[in-house]
């Protein structure tokens, strides 16, 4: 087990670029899908000027889903990038 940790920390210090790519479609298939840590909107938690509260007030559920598909995207084309510069 720990020769299998070892590989893989080895791996990812080297190619970190693809823990970025994975939470980004891990972000955005949440999304896709609805699903409730990634897409549910907390009412006891909001701040009065944040970006993501004005889009729930605005938008409501379904823009709220959308502005985290696009963040997924996002994260997944920074991942990208990152990727083919190194």
């Amino acid at each position: 087990m720990e020769i299998w940790m070892e590989q893989l920390m080895a791996f990812l210090q080297k190619h970190w670029q693809f823990t970025i790519i994975g939470c980004g479609l891990l972000i955005f298939i949440g999304a896709l899908l609805n699903w409730r840590w990634v897409c549910g909107f907390d009412h006891r938690r909001v701040r009065p000027f944040a970006f993501d509260t004005l889009v729930h007030d605005f938008f409501g559920d379904q823009g709220y889903r959308f502005l985290m598909g696009i963040s997924g995207l996002i994260i997944i084309l920074c991942g990208l990038v990152f990727l083919f510069l190194s």
